[in-house]
């Protein structure tokens, strides 16, 4: 059963009795989980009713015991495990499972791992129950979830203001979702901006992410150093793992770009809103296959170095500063290595 089928399910009351939520998105898990809490029993029998267990501080034979209870002035019982990846001996839980009781409904959040298909607890629950794999967004599915994410709620976003929640948030719905609901918290808001994406995650308006992309993809030495130097000065605010990500993903998208013949598909293949694709295309052309496979691999030189691997204790913002200037000048360092082979 899939995400939103158990969502409706659960509003409509139509209750499975056992729900094993397991994968690597924790969003899906914990709405889930939240929807079941807010619905399943009332407020004023939660108290006798709903149990709410934590793997690693839960002993299974107590877990097991509670679930055996009777409901005492209402029909079901809740019982929740949460963090059940750190449950030991959760494969107590099998008799259980093959015979549960009819008024107990429980839901079961193994966050960021996955049952074993071949062992007895995932055949068990496969036969009679609901597993759900919560899976992760890819980024380049990001744009359309936060559209239908915002259209749920009667409101439209920017193309712009999309591209820069997902460059700066990346794919943690939870995130994404958070700082969505920071910005749609003033209730007379239908539309995002990219002034509204700014001002709530304090972004500036002239040195972030895009601009030093933009940049870079024109080649403008000046402003890329003008950008990277704030940065450098605001590590605080623009963390290197951060911009290491960003500026690796860019060029990345234009290495692709490079190798893709098919240019009918292309922004679906690069993760990037059609808005985007020709400033994307543009700027490929700006530098030679080559060039873009040494810029890769500096960035993943220096993304070692700013985790402490032949670093020689140079500092982050140096680091950052000496990364950018050799990404400008890569095809004159190219240049002057050919010369000298001859």
């Amino acid at each position: 059963m899939n995400y939103r089928n158990i969502l409706n399910s659960i509003t409509k009351k139509e209750f499975a009795q056992v729900y094993f939520l397991m994968g690597d998105e924790p969003y899906f898990i914990d709405n889930i989980t939240k929807i079941a809490i807010d619905t399943i029993i009332p407020n004023e029998h939660k108290t006798l009713n709903q149990a709410i267990f934590y793997g690693k501080d839960s002993d299974v034979n107590i877990i097991l015991n509670e679930l055996k209870q009777y409901p005492f002035g209402f029909q079901k019982r809740l019982i929740i495990i949460k963090e059940a990846q750190h449950l030991k001996n959760i494969e107590y839980l099998e008799n259980y499972f093959s015979k549960p009781q009819l008024s107990s409904i429980l839901f079961v959040c193994y966050k960021n791992k996955k049952l074993d298909k071949r062992r007895k607890i995932y055949k068990i629950l496969e036969s009679n129950h609901i597993i759900f794999n919560s899976k992760k967004i890819y980024e380049n599915k990001m744009d359309d979830w936060i559209k239908k994410y915002l259209k749920q709620k009667n409101i439209v976003i920017e193309d712009k203001a999309c591209s820069m929640l997902i460059e700066y948030v990346g794919n943690d719905l939870s995130k994404i979702s958070n700082e969505i609901n920071k910005i749609c918290s003033d209730s007379s808001i239908n539309k995002i901006t990219s002034d509204l994406v700014n001002d709530q995650i304090g972004i500036s308006k002239e040195f972030n992410l895009f601009e030093l992309q933009r940049s870079l993809g024109k080649k403008d030495k000046n402003k890329a150093l003008v950008i990277i130097n704030y940065f450098s000065a605001n590590l605080n605010k623009n963390p290197s793992v951060l911009i290491l990500s960003s500026i690796f993903n860019y060029y990345n998208k234009l290495l692709l770009i490079k190798q893709t013949k098919d240019k009918s598909t292309l922004a679906k293949k690069i993760g990037v809103n059609t808005f985007f694709l020709n400033d994307y295309i543009q700027a490929s052309k700006k530098y030679e296959f080559k060039e873009l496979l040494n810029i890769i691999n500096l960035i993943c030189e220096y993304d070692l170095r700013s985790k402490g691997i032949n670093n020689n204790r140079i500092s982050q913002s140096d680091l950052l500063k000496e990364l950018i200037t050799k990404i400008l000048y890569c095809n004159n360092i190219l240049i002057q290595n050919k010369e000298q082979t001859y």
